[in-house]
């Protein structure tokens, strides 16, 4: 949130010779910028979790919001994939999945669709190695 206090500390710049002209209010405040998100996570089943997220913002006067829901499954200890969907400026649809190949070895991949004037579409593949306990490699596909 961005609030504009100019006129509290405006009126102390002025010289005493000036206040027979310049009348006494009470400072205002504007909020020019604010921003609001809120994500829910609601298990279905003990493999099968659904979130909810929404976030509204709002700058000069102009809003802007999206929602978005994910549901995601557990298929096994090494392993998830994800279906998400939102709506907003322009809808989206996506997927996610995370394969865990060897004790330190896992493989991340999503894409996307998003269905606006031109269609795009969106992949991203990620081959990662965790070589020690603060850091870990990737490589991006």
């Amino acid at each position: 949130m961005t609030i504009n206090a100019t006129d509290l500390f405006e009126r102390y710049m002025y010289d005493n010779k000036y206040d027979d002209v310049i009348d006494y209010t009470f400072p205002s405040f504007e909020v020019t910028d604010i921003a609001l998100g809120q994500t829910i996570e609601a298990p279905l089943t003990n493999t099968d979790k659904l979130y909810i997220a929404g976030n509204v913002s709002a700058h000069n006067g102009r809003g802007d919001g999206n929602v978005a829901c994910t549901l995601r499954r557990v298929t096994s200890d090494k392993s998830w994939h994800e279906f998400d969907c939102s709506i907003g400026s322009t809808p989206s649809f996506g997927g996610k999945t995370y394969r865990k190949l060897s004790t330190h070895t896992f493989v991340n991949m999503s894409g996307k669709f998003i269905p606006c004037l031109v269609f795009c579409l969106d992949f991203t593949c990620f081959l990662q190695e965790h070589c020690n306990f603060p850091r870990t490699g990737q490589n991006q596909v």
